[in-house]
């Protein structure tokens, strides 16, 4: 069989994995059919014959050559042997894997190829095969094939592509030998990956000139019955299309003892990119520190400083906390601001508990580590709010925040779920009910905060709770939006600073612990680093969860994350040599059903628009968007005409305000809706076309015993 028939670049992944599963399929047909293979036995290799190669192993801190548990197979454990190396190298030639010269009639437009889309195939751009290797290495990685299973595979297929390996190893190009550095006390080891490595710069952004690395310190337990922790450093690019990367990794009982040799390759690493810089192919780009994305217990370890809990805690103020009800508070807004000078020369000692190694860079240890969101507000003040609601003290005054009864929390409850259906598919996690608050996720208390708290606490909390909950509420979504961060930030600060003040009075001395306390701080770190979710650790610890899955046992666990890594780097580096991405709108599940405007008939038509971060359906959940004006309407059709996209639209008939308290809701573009006009409106799709959450309100029309008012809330991020 003909690799070069199996997938053309430029389609979608669900088209290749289907078409390299139908390539398997019709092979093993072949294989009970041995009369019609045709195999030319001269161009057969067996890459599983030993060479001449010698891999040389290090001693005792080298790595362990014993693999995983997924690497075994028949009782057998296969590793790669002191004498012998496979050669993973295949026959096609790299340079005629680019895009063909035929191109789409209209730019940036990608028509899928999936099982509910009719796009003519004519439309498909013609481009050069992905080879077989590279996809079933994808295919791997992706779906997390035991190496047991993909040996057999590739035994089943070798007869019939004699250019593939018989090792699953050497098809994945899995790391045979690096060094792992033991670190004092052999409490655990580490790996430094480097910086660079990490670093692609074909996909980082041409401006600004220079990269701006955000970097991430976190431990993260393996398991539950041991104490060993991962401790990575991970990096992140800003604006770039990288995912977040492994620079370094700790594996040990607890936390690394010593924090000067557990940083100090990344020291030197980062010392010298920020001084030379990163070349790739003849490119050149210089390299600054954005900033450093941590937890409090994180930040305070890495600068070496008391902790959260301490009182002089605080990373960003000079006030000395209070203890009160058991634990540290902090009620002062306004005390005097911490400066990278202060920091450098120790001016308040009691905040420091020794030197770091952070020091010899240049790097400010005060501004340089942001405030993360996520632990701050959505782990942190949410969190303690809603607990309070569910656990708090019992009071009968309204003025006071209190325990809600248990009717008031079932119908807030029955609420979140009456949502689970309308909420947009960019958010992670459906609404779930507050007897399983315990479990909630950060993004599912963000959503609480941004979108679906103004809808089910209306009337359940007391006014004066509820327009004290709407004061982090608003200041927290203007912050996190990108142009009402820096147009409203004084304003948003004015927000987060009366809701820190009335939190004594209504939820009493002891609710102003640290993270309420930093409320304070917030828009200030927003003018240093750009919006709530340009440094937030949402990114960083989604990543964390894929680095716990590649540990499949307890033994060597570092020794296996070290190799698949290098099975993920290997491979995004040969699919990169062989897919072009065509990026930009991609349009799905064409259609005849308009309704069409007389001026764009012809158009071709669709149920579905993608682009990174948002999709809009023609389904009640992902059909709301804001025109130019900031005006809502549901989109009914999606048409693509002469290489341009254009929403067919219905706006409202009534458009009023959610809510009226800090501000009416319409300044930050959120609106109470009912009532569609019945002619349509066509609204050419842009960058500036926002989706929006659009929620049922808990109101029914008292004939048709539906829904009659609905919440338009935008969407301010990517990915809830």
């Amino acid at each position: 069989m003909n690799e070069e028939s199996i997938v053309p670049a430029g389609f979608s992944y669900r088209t290749i994995r289907r078409r390299v599963q139908s390539s398997v399929a019709e092979s093993m047909d072949w294989l009970h059919n041995p009369a019609y293979v045709q195999v030319e036995a001269s161009t057969s290799v067996d890459t599983s014959e030993p060479c001449d190669t010698e891999v040389v192993v290090a001693e005792s801190d080298m790595l362990n050559l014993a693999t995983d548990e997924s690497e075994c197979s028949g009782g057998t454990c296969d590793f790669v042997t002191d004498n012998c190396s496979y050669d993973c190298s295949y026959s096609d030639d790299t340079d005629n894997c680019s895009p063909g010269s035929e191109s789409l009639s209209y730019d940036h437009v990608d028509v899928d190829d999936d099982d509910n889309s009719h796009s003519d195939d004519a439309h498909k751009p013609e481009a050069a095969p992905v080879v077989i290797n590279v996809a079933l290495t994808e295919w791997a990685l992706q779906h997390d094939i035991p190496r047991s299973a993909l040996r057999s595979l590739l035994a089943v297929l070798k007869p019939f592509h004699p250019e593939l390996p018989l090792d699953p190893r050497t098809l994945l190009k899995t790391p045979t030998s690096y060094e792992l550095k033991t670190l004092a006390g052999g409490q655990g080891k580490y790996y430094h990956f480097g910086i660079s490595a990490g670093i692609t710069l074909e996909k980082c952004p041409d401006s600004p000139s220079c990269l701006l690395l955000q970097f991430n310190v976190d431990g993260l337990p393996l398991f539950k019955s041991s104490s060993t922790e991962l401790w990575p450093i991970l990096c992140y690019v800003r604006r770039s299309q990288l995912d977040p990367f492994v620079v370094g990794l700790y594996c040990g009982k607890g936390k690394p003892a010593d924090i000067f040799e557990y940083l100090d390759d990344f020291v030197k690493d980062l010392s010298k990119v920020l001084a030379e810089g990163i070349t790739q192919n003849g490119i050149h780009r210089h390299v600054e520190l954005d900033c450093f994305v941590c937890d409090a217990p994180a930040r305070a370890y890495l600068k070496n400083v008391k902790t959260f809990s301490g009182y002089y805690g605080c990373d960003k103020c000079t006030q000395e906390g209070e203890y009160v009800d058991g634990k540290v508070t902090f009620p002062l807004t306004n005390a005097p601001l911490r400066t990278d000078a202060d920091f450098e020369n120790r001016i308040n000692e009691e905040h420091h508990r020794g030197p770091t190694p952070l020091s010899s860079l240049n790097i400010g240890l005060v501004t340089g580590f942001a405030i993360d969101y996520m632990h701050l507000v959505c782990l942190g003040v949410v969190r303690r709010m809603v607990n309070f609601w569910l656990r708090g003290p019992i009071h009968k005054d309204i003025d006071r925040a209190g325990r809600l009864p248990g009717n008031a929390v079932a119908t807030v409850s029955s609420r979140l779920m009456s949502l689970s259906d309308a909420v947009p598919r960019e958010f992670a996690r459906k609404p779930r009910t507050l007897n399983e608050i315990d479990r909630w996720k950060a993004t599912e208390f963000r959503q609480l905060l941004l979108y679906t708290g103004p809808v089910v606490f209306a009337g359940i909390l007391s006014a004066t709770v509820f327009n004290h909950f709407m004061l982090l509420s608003v200041g927290i979504l203007l912050l996190c939006d990108p142009v009402f961060c820096c147009e409203y930030n004084q304003y948003a600060h004015d927000l987060l600073t009366a809701f820190v003040e009335q939190s004594a009075e209504i939820y009493g001395p002891g609710f102003l612990v640290f993270n309420v306390h930093c409320l304070v701080h917030l828009a200030a770190e927003v003018q240093l680093h750009g919006n709530l979710d340009n440094f937030s650790a949402f990114r960083f610890e989604n990543f964390l969860k894929q680095l716990k899955q590649m540990v499949k046992k307890a033994h060597l666990p570092l020794p296996q994350i070290v190799r698949r890594i290098g099975e993920k780097s290997a491979a995004e580096k040969s699919y990169n040599k062989c897919i072009s991405d065509f990026g930009g709108i991609h349009l799905s599940g064409e259609h005849y059903n308009g309704p069409v405007p007389a001026e764009l008939v012809g158009a071709r038509q669709f149920s579905q628009l993608r682009k990174p971060g948002m999709t809009i359906a023609l389904n009640d959940k992902d059909c709301c968007v804001l025109n130019d004006h900031a005006q809502p309407h549901i989109v009914q059709n999606i048409l693509l005409h002469n290489g341009s996209h254009f929403l067919v639209c219905q706006s409202f008939r009534r458009v009023s305000d959610l809510f009226n308290q800090p501000l009416p809701s319409s300044g930050v573009r959120i609106y109470k809706v009912s009532r569609l006009h019945a002619s349509h409106t066509v609204i050419a799709f842009s960058e500036n076309t926002q989706k929006c959450a659009f929620l049922p309100l808990p109101t029914t029309d008292s004939v048709s015993n539906r829904t009659a008012e609905f919440a338009v809330l935008p969407l301010l991020h990517g990915h809830h």
